[in-house]
């Protein structure tokens, strides 16, 4: 999930701060008398937007610097992005869904073994034969359940915060 955090903010900044860096772009790629501050400016953005979008350079110098920028690539990559991220998102919230929900069914069962002061158990009998045999709960038994309830409600309390920042 934390990846997920990390592409999150990603793609914000590029969606907050792309628009300024285009525009600058543009200022400077359109004026053919630039200064050398301004051509050392406009090297500086032009890359700039390459690293951010890998592959949003169409001309490299010599060196391997990117000395123009296509903007329908910029889109294009800033789009693909959005959608990988909403797929990347998507899948996220199913698997946290899926984590809390077997959590509450765990911390319901245990629940339900604390209220009673029993454990049911299955016992292999053997040629597929089974039994339920129920015993009493013992003192250390009771506060290993107690331990266990919890940490999966600490669990799912950060699965659930989670689930809120991914969207779901």
């Amino acid at each position: 999930i934390s990846g997920l955090y990390t592409e999150m903010k990603r793609v914000a900044d590029i969606e907050k701060d792309m628009p300024k860096l285009l525009e600058r772009y543009d200022t400077l790629k359109n004026n053919v008398k630039r200064s050398t501050e301004e051509q050392k400016e406009l090297f500086k953005i032009t890359n700039e937007i390459n690293n951010i979008l890998p592959g949003s350079a169409t001309k490299f110098d010599e060196w391997g610097n990117a000395i123009e920028i296509s903007k329908s690539k910029v889109e294009s990559l800033t789009w693909s992005l959005k959608g990988l991220l909403l797929e990347q998102q998507k899948v996220a919230r199913t698997s946290l869904i899926k984590d809390i929900n077997k959590s509450q069914s765990t911390v319901g069962e245990l629940s339900k073994n604390l209220a009673s002061g029993t454990k049911t158990q299955q016992v292999d009998l053997g040629l597929g034969q089974f039994q339920s045999i129920t015993t009493k709960l013992s003192p250390k038994e009771t506060a290993q359940i107690k331990e266990k309830i919890n940490l999966l409600n600490s669990e799912l309390n950060k699965s659930r915060v989670d689930l809120f920042k991914v969207g779901g």
